[in-house]
Order: structure tokens, then C-alpha cells, then sequence
């Protein structure tokens, strides 16, 4: 799963893309997190857990995403976003924001969630 991570090309990923299916890499995770030692390895194992669901989104739910990042990213790049509030608002509307803003949301409720049962699998 780390090498599938590592080489995509975008930051949020699409359930289809997977290399195994969902509940194959759910339950190698959660094994792999309850036979762990304690130490960095572990440590690292429970990070990349917690942020698993960004990389197995629906393929609406990851365009939105990966939009929203790329248009962040390409701003951030840019001294100034531009000069037109009309077309700046037609840039944040395309990225889709609003959408963006929710499954950001919805996201950080599940690594919530996978982060404090990182602590104690089952």
C-alpha cells in the first residue's frame, strides 16, 4: 500500500485504484498495528493508518479533492491570485470549495476515529 501511496501521481486516491480491495488492506492494517513493538516503525504504521480513507475515496470525491488541492497548490506558487475578484471567485468555485470543505471534514472525522483505534486494535 505504501508503494501505491508513494507513486501516485495525485494526493487523494480512488478506491478502484487500489492494489487489493478495501477490507484486505483494512485487515492488513489493523494486524499489522495489533502484532507491531512498540518504536518508530510502529509509530509510522499508526500515521499512515490514520490518514488511509484519503487514499480510498470514490472517484467523484477524489477529482473534487485533487481539484481543490491542485488549485491550492498552484496559489500558493503564485504571488498574487489575481486582480479579478470575478474570476477568482469562478477559480474557487471550479476547485469546488464547498464540496472540498465538507469531505475535509468528513476525512478528519474518520482519522479521528482510525487514530484512536490505532491505539487499541482489535
Amino acid at each position: 500500500m505504501g508503494r501505491h501511496v508513494a507513486n501516485s501521481a495525485q494526493r487523494y486516491g480512488r478506491e478502484r485504484d487500489l492494489p487489493h480491495r478495501r477490507v484486505v488492506i483494512e485487515a492488513a492494517f489493523i494486524k499489522a498495528l495489533r502484532d507491531s513493538l512498540e518504536g518508530p516503525e510502529l509509530e509510522t504504521l499508526k500515521t499512515f493508518y490514520t490518514f488511509l480513507d484519503e487514499h480510498m475515496l470514490s472517484e467523484v470525491d477524489a477529482d473534487v479533492l485533487n481539484r481543490w488541492d491542485e488549485f491550492v497548490t498552484m496559489a500558493s506558487a503564485e504571488t498574487k491570485l489575481s486582480d479579478d475578484e470575478v474570476a477568482l471567485a469562478e477559480k474557487i468555485h471550479k476547485a469546488g470549495l464547498e464540496r472540498a470543505v465538507k469531505l475535509m471534514e468528513e476525512l478528519s472525522k474518520c482519522s479521528r476515529s482510525r487514530f484512536a483505534s490505532s491505539s487499541h486494535p482489535q
